[in-house]
């Protein structure tokens, strides 16, 4: 069994279209959107790629890439940089990793999930994706809501990779995409404009008159 290194989120980006300087910060059923996007993660090990704010989960761990801004791949190299320096096991390299977006506010949930799903694929599979649409098998993989086997995402993001785009840099990975169970349909779900929010509020008082 892979050892679980832990979780990278990713909440350093811009909010242009919500209008608002960082939108993780929104709030969203009793908390924030970030709080929600944590809520599901197994123990361990939680590193957020951003500016640091209280939060309802203890023990999480800040860190920014240098200099901050540099796009969602630089942020995962940092945080894959931050798990390294905490690591106290020789088989880091052998271990595995989530990687999910502080703007999908239920994305925790199902990160579960993607270990699991990750732990009995083949040695060759180097990552497990959540799918970007359920209802449609070509798809492409959800990069930002993954598991990752810790040595070849390090490769992947050895160089330069600032302001790089996350599916060019991972594109010689070799992704699985798996569908997520009915559950944690609504895990992909990104909060990138007003009406997104409005959708995952509603999913939210759907699940609580559930």
């Amino acid at each position: 069994m892979s050892t679980y290194l832990g979780t990278i989120v990713l909440c350093g980006g811009t909010s242009t279209r919500m209008c608002v300087p960082d939108k993780t910060a929104l709030p969203f059923g009793t908390a924030t959107l970030l709080d929600s996007a944590l809520l599901g993660l197994p123990s361990g090990p939680v590193v957020c790629v951003g500016p640091p704010r209280p939060l309802l989960r203890d023990g999480v761990t800040w860190t920014r890439e240098t200099p901050p801004g540099g796009g969602p791949l630089d942020g995962i190299r940092a945080g894959l940089n931050q798990l390294t320096n905490m690591a106290a096991t020789p088989e880091y390299d052998a271990g595995i990793l989530a990687v999910i977006a502080g703007d999908q506010p239920f994305a925790g949930r199902a990160v579960p999930h993607l270990l699991k799903a990750l732990e009995a694929a083949a040695a060759s599979t180097h990552a497990v994706a959540a799918s970007s649409d359920n209802s449609d098998p070509s798809a492409r993989p959800a990069l930002l809501l993954a598991a990752y086997r810790v040595h070849t995402l390090a490769h992947a993001v050895r160089g330069d990779t600032r302001n790089q785009g996350v599916y060019r840099a991972l594109k010689d990975l070799h992704v699985k995409t798996v569908p997520l169970p009915l559950e944690h349909i609504s895990a992909a779900l990104d909060v990138d404009t007003p009406e997104d929010l409005d959708l995952a509020q509603q999913h939210i008082n759907r699940t609580r008159t559930n």
